[in-house]
């Protein structure tokens, strides 16, 4: 791409694109879409009744490394889902 002429050219133009005001704005909306399905997915599957995804599994993991056991896994999490 060194040596390209149109990478200068394409490059000036995703760059107006996306420093203007409704580049900003989609920048700004992926981000708040994002945000919105990764906090309402644990939250749907709480209300449904399973697990909240490792919080549980993380906790424990940590205390045992804590404490000194370097374990991957606690007894009894394998067979999880």
């Amino acid at each position: 791409m060194k040596d390209s002429v149109a990478a200068p050219k394409i490059l000036k133009a995703l760059d107006g694109r996306l420093n203007g005001p409704a580049g900003l704005r989609v920048l700004v909306l992926v981000f708040l879409g994002s945000a919105a399905v990764f906090s309402a997915l644990p939250l749907l599957r709480y209300l449904r009744g399973h697990t909240i995804f490792d919080y549980e599994l993380w906790y424990v993991t940590g205390k045992r490394v804590l404490a000194g056991d370097e374990s991957t896994l606690p007894p009894g999490f394998a067979a999880r889902s």
